[in-house]
């Protein structure tokens, strides 16, 4: 995360939350326990404390990692995920109704890092579901 630039408001990360990385964020063994983006009431009720696991040695879901995920993909990129799902899975996988703004972005006060919400109707989602049985192929 420091060397990406990587920290959040109102909560700044500490030393040793910056030495997650990007690997540790997508495999949800970041350590970073903080408030998130569309982070249900059992998320927040069953959240970590703070510094208590290193990061890559614990696994917990957090929608911190995932939600900053996203804005170090945009940051690194230049693409959004809008953009770069509709072009590498929508598109391949033949969606038939998805659009690039059945992708959009939450931001709450809690994070700078908005959550990325995804519509899609039950025939696109089957073809996605296929693709995730199919192990990508």
């Amino acid at each position: 995360m420091l060397e990406l630039g990587i920290n959040d408001y109102p909560y700044q990360l500490t030393p040793t939350e910056k030495t997650a990385t990007v690997r540790m964020l997508l495999q949800s063994r970041s350590g970073i326990y903080i408030e998130a983006a569309c982070e249900t009431q059992d998320a927040k009720d069953t959240r970590p404390p703070r510094g208590c696991h290193l990061p890559g040695t614990f696994f917990y879901y957090n929608n911190w990692s995932f939600n900053s995920a996203g804005t170090v993909f945009k940051q690194e990129t230049g693409v959004t995920i809008h953009e770069e799902f509709k072009n590498r899975v929508a598109v391949p996988i033949g969606m038939e109704d998805f659009e690039s703004n059945d992708v959009y972005y939450e931001y709450e006060p809690v994070s700078m890092h908005p959550c990325y919400k995804f519509r899609m109707t039950a025939l696109d989602m089957a073809r996605f579901g296929l693709l995730y049985l199919r192990n990508g192929l």
